[in-house]
């Protein structure tokens, strides 16, 4: 091997040798490149994870409520019912004597504040 041939050669080697080099330091640009994508798509999804819970705890807050407002109801059709069966039984005692009539008023006093009560 003459000396020409083997400086072709090593010049071919660095020549591959620096085409290795750029391909790695393209690499190493695309890696840092996704990197940084990776670190947006994380920050994304602990945004996201911080919106459900606090979704999560909107509805909690909303069922919770709803079933207060349900037993509530419950309450007041209860009360009402009551009071229209008082109303009946009122009608049909109208005729009767007096101390009749002041048990039903107190009943019906009763009925009414228990109602006043459970709407407040």
């Amino acid at each position: 091997m003459t000396y020409q041939t083997q400086e072709t050669t090593l010049d071919r080697i660095l020549q591959e040798i620096s085409a290795v080099g750029r391909r790695l330091e393209g690499m190493d640009s695309m890696m840092a490149s996704l990197t940084e994508e990776t670190k947006l798509m994380l920050l994304d999804i602990a945004v996201f994870q911080s919106r459900m819970t606090s979704l999560e705890q909107r509805v909690t807050t909303v069922e919770a409520q709803a079933s207060s407002s349900l037993d509530r109801d419950q309450e007041l059709l209860y009360l009402c019912s009551k009071l229209i069966d008082l109303e009946d039984r009122s009608r049909r005692d109208n005729n009767e004597g007096g101390a009749k009539k002041l048990v039903r008023a107190g009943e019906w006093e009763s009925a009414a504040s228990s109602l006043q009560e459970a709407e407040v």
